[in-house]
């Protein structure tokens, strides 16, 4: 199906949420899920960054599965200032 991506594997979500944790040790990484309707395409994987009180601080950053294994902190860190303007 033209409109849908592959799964992200186990492996792949490990690696990224510790490279988010890296790029942001004092923040926790909260995924979302399926992506409902504003997702780009389905199963695409989005996150957040929330603080140890709970408030938000960062916008929804979009990642393709495709791209899971190759991304590291640098990139992270340009994502979510890209995202938050």
């Amino acid at each position: 199906m033209p409109n849908r991506n592959r799964k992200a594997t186990k492996t792949e979500m490990e690696r990224i949420r510790d490279t988010i944790r890296a790029a942001f040790p004092d923040l926790e990484p909260v995924f979302g899920g399926r992506g409902g309707t504003v997702a780009p395409r389905a199963r695409t994987i989005h996150f957040r960054l929330r603080d140890a009180r709970g408030q938000y601080r960062s916008n929804v950053v979009w990642l393709m599965p495709d791209e899971l294994s190759t991304l590291t902190p640098e990139d992270i860190h340009r994502r979510v200032n890209a995202s938050n303007g």
